[in-house]
């Protein structure tokens, strides 16, 4: 094949190239496998203008694929160094080096996806958003092993945007471990990937849910974020109750920055084994209340201890010793991995005996909160507590009665008998 002896004749290209789709795609195929034929192609000016000129708002899937074709080459670099000073009538150099004029590359409809896939000139381009030299930046490569020049554009808002939203640009940082480090350290960098969906993606694809969910720092840049949260939500919502005790706590440190992704969670269970206690089973009753992400509530009675040795309220639930008792010796029976992820929460308790708030991992539920006292004197009403019915909690088989922190009396807790309902003792 021979190519048309005119750099300008855009109409022989258009006929060569979109006379036919499947011939032209066919065409650009042979002339981008043979480099001579390319290289002449990557510099005749009907060509690129024919190819690169399309603008991909307007809808055209011939266009695309030949566009696709060129960019994915070996020769993207030539072909923009020849077409970028056709649309801004100017040298390459020129172009690449003014600020303003690589702020319209980026934001242009034609050139951005012909700037993004360009090795040589988009490295050029991303140190001029970032004011640094480009003397000696000659490819992406060389951007990302040069420290200052790396760090210029991990600083630059306009240059991480064009990072942000370049797949392959991110990959090759995240696969550099210095310059991986340098971006996760960077909190200007770091705040415009948290921005960009689609950097989000890329980075939990990279690391994966696991991944960071088990890092430290890597959880802290994510948990804000709405798009690893959802991802998260979706992914763990069939393994919830077979998952390690510190997912969960991780997925509900995320519920409590994200509630509503995490709703559908209610009623989903764990189960554990409590030492001399048995195994048990535990409802996840409400999302980011009392500032945890889970509130888990036990399907049945843990265990059996008496609120004080003497009939006494005195100092309330605050002094009693079922509260000692349950953040003691109750809660070190749970499993370790499970009680290094217990958070404490703040508890309202009766005004006038002991403290107004407690601050509890472990505690039984006031009559507000399981429902038998309507407001919220003593703490909002668990979602899992409607009736008598679903208050009903059984010691070995056989439904009882189980104590409330609420006083009654400076003789009296609160109960709830072996019905459901309230009763005084």
């Amino acid at each position: 094949m021979s190519l048309p002896g005119t750099t300008t004749d855009f109409i022989n290209w258009a006929y060569l190239l979109k006379g036919n789709y499947r011939k032209g795609v066919h065409r650009l195929r042979e002339i981008m496998g043979t480099p001579e034929q390319a290289q002449a192609l990557c510099s005749n000016a009907g060509a690129l203008c024919l190819i690169l000129g399309h603008d991909p708002a307007v809808p055209d899937a011939n266009s695309e694929e030949l566009r696709g074709i060129l960019l994915d080459g070996r020769y993207t670099d030539l072909a923009i160094e020849n077409w970028l000073p056709l649309v801004f009538e100017d040298t390459i150099e020129n172009i690449v080096s003014n600020k303003t004029t690589v702020a319209a590359i980026i934001a242009g409809s034609s050139t951005a996806p012909a700037i993004a896939a360009s090795d040589k000139w988009l490295a050029k381009c991303l140190c001029t958003l970032a004011e640094t030299s480009a003397t000696s930046i000659n490819s992406l490569a060389d951007l990302i092993a040069n420290t200052s020049a790396l760090t210029a554009v991990l600083n630059s808002t306009s240059a991480m945007s064009t990072v942000a939203n370049s797949e392959k640009l991110l990959l090759l940082i995240l696969n550099d471990e210095d310059a991986k480090d340098s971006l996760l350290g960077n909190s200007t960098a770091m705040g415009i990937i948290m921005d960009t969906p689609n950097a989000v993606t890329t980075l939990v694809s990279f690391f994966g849910n696991d991944g960071i969910l088990e890092n430290d720092d890597l959880f802290n840049l994510f948990k804000g974020n709405d798009t690893f949260a959802q991802d998260c939500a979706t992914k763990y919502a069939s393994t919830f109750s077979s998952e390690s005790y510190f997912t969960i706590g991780r997925l509900g440190s995320l519920a409590k920055e994200h509630p509503t992704m995490f709703s559908s969670y209610k009623n989903k269970k764990i189960s554990f084994a409590i030492t001399g206690n048995g195994t048990h089973s535990f409802t996840l009753s409400d999302i980011n209340m009392k500032g945890a992400g889970f509130l888990f509530v036990c399907d049945d009675l843990v265990g059996t201890h008496r609120m004080n040795a003497s009939n006494t309220t005195s100092g309330g639930w605050e002094s009693c010793e079922m509260r000692s008792w349950l953040n003691g010796t109750m809660l070190n029976n749970f499993p370790a991995e499970l009680r290094s992820v217990i958070k404490s929460v703040s508890n309202k308790n009766t005004s006038g005996y002991g403290a107004a708030t407690t601050s509890d991992k472990l505690w039984i539920p006031s009559w507000t909160e399981v429902g038998l006292e309507s407001g919220d004197a003593e703490g909002a009403k668990f979602s899992i507590f409607t009736s008598n019915s679903n208050r009903i909690r059984k010691n070995g088989g056989s439904a009882t009665l189980w104590w409330l922190r609420s006083v009654y009396s400076s003789t009296y807790f609160r109960v709830v008998v072996s019905d459901g309902s309230l009763y005084n003792v």
